[in-house]
């Protein structure tokens, strides 16, 4: 079972749900700047999931060399 952790808005008490590698976002329904809670705050999820070694994908479509 996974856990969907959430916390409340300052100004409206609205719940919400941490947005992952920040620790600011905006109350999904007042709009108010809030402040993610240490204990909730998470890493950013990879850009990729399937990374093979020595090449690197750019937003754009190209590759390195």
């Amino acid at each position: 079972m996974t856990s969907n952790p959430t916390f409340s808005c300052s100004a409206c008490g609205a719940p919400n749900k941490p947005e992952a590698g920040t620790s600011r976002m905006a109350c999904t329904y007042c709009g108010t700047n809030l402040t993610i809670p240490e204990n909730l705050q998470t890493a950013a999820r990879p850009r990729w999931k399937n990374f093979v070694e020595g090449q690197t994908r750019y937003p754009s479509g190209k590759r390195s060399a």
